[in-house]
């Protein structure tokens, strides 16, 4: 099973009802991939050298410790300013207050998703981007 950018959209208890689906429809033994935004991307956001549907580099500064502290942030995107018009549009059809932008560290995957899965790998942004997340179900 493989998700590309989902769990990169999610506050924590969408996350885990995601998680507790995807090890319901799994079989044992089952491996999944997935990506979450980390710290390459909040870099990016830092850096000024990415921007759009992320918090300005500003707020994103200002909560940097509580992203080293929990290993994760959500900001809905009903708070967030939007620079194209194709992801107002996009998100017209979401909840902009359970829909957004995440950061989720390793410590943090391991600490809450390790109770459903086994996290067999965390690779830190392979594609210069979004980090990948493997996963095997007991």
């Amino acid at each position: 099973i493989y998700t590309f950018s989902v769990f990169s959209h999610l506050p924590d208890d969408l996350q885990r009802a995601w998680l507790e689906e995807l090890f319901r429809i799994s079989k044992p033994g089952a491996s999944l991939v997935l990506t979450v935004q980390g710290r390459r991307v909040a870099q990016a956001v830092l850096d000024g050298s990415w921007s759009g549907a992320f918090p300005d580099a500003k707020t994103l500064r200002k909560a940097m410790p509580k992203l080293d502290r929990d290993g994760f942030l959500f900001f809905p995107y009903g708070r967030l300013p939007y620079s194209s018009a194709e992801n107002r549009r996009l998100d017209e059809t979401l909840d902009p207050e359970r829909y957004g932008s995440t950061f989720i560290l390793e410590p943090f995957v391991r600490a809450n998703w390790s109770d459903l899965f086994e996290v067999v790998h965390y690779r830190s942004a392979p594609g210069d981007w979004q980090d990948v997340v493997v996963l095997r179900r007991p």
